[in-house]
């Protein structure tokens, strides 16, 4: 796996966008071609992981703000991330909350559309069907939370109260009081 010494974070711009869409919804060239549209000539960096099933050399030459890799270590990036695109499966988008990203959700399958509108009714990020994602609305919408502060207090405020939830433990715990009533 990529080690967070691989990830240049230090050459980076002010402002980082991550993009992934999980590690079942990787076949989509046309998708990452779109972000790369969207934010070749903007002012933010971005490290797309593309899954195994693209090969980087189908994208030409990427732009200089650009970071492209088969697979990241999401927790390692989402450290330094100011936004995160994603297909809000339950995994990224609590990792999301967990290190307080906002994100936008372009939900694939199953239970990604219900996360993503959740997230956005609780003002955590902004939603794009995959059907409708242009440059223009990435673009527009990244934007939007970028300099919208609300979405990053609302974020916070999520991470403070998934932060003092109790964790495995406490969820340990209230599956013993259940069992022993």
């Amino acid at each position: 796996s990529q080690q967070e010494s691989d990830i240049p974070f230090d050459q980076m711009k002010e402002k980082i966008v991550y993009i992934s869409l999980g590690t079942v919804s990787t076949n989509s060239l046309d998708f990452f071609k779109t972000c790369i549209e969207a934010f070749k000539d903007s002012n933010v960096s971005v490290i797309m992981s593309i899954g195994k099933q693209i090969n980087i050399k189908d994208f030409g030459t990427l732009p200089a703000n650009f970071y492209v890799y088969p697979f990241v270590p999401q927790v390692v990036v989402l450290e330094h991330t100011d936004l995160f695109i994603t297909h809000c499966g339950m995994n990224s988008a609590n990792e999301a909350m967990y290190y307080g990203v906002p994100v936008i959700g372009i939900p694939q399958r199953g239970d990604q559309p219900i996360v993503a509108s959740r997230m956005k009714e609780l003002g955590l990020g902004e939603l794009i069907n995959k059907k409708h994602v242009t440059a223009a609305n990435l673009g527009a919408t990244t934007n939007k939370i970028l300099n919208d502060s609300n979405y990053q207090i609302n974020m916070a405020n999520m991470q403070k109260w998934m932060l003092s939830a109790g964790g495995y433990i406490k969820a340990a715990d209230e599956i013993e009081r259940y069992m022993h009533r």
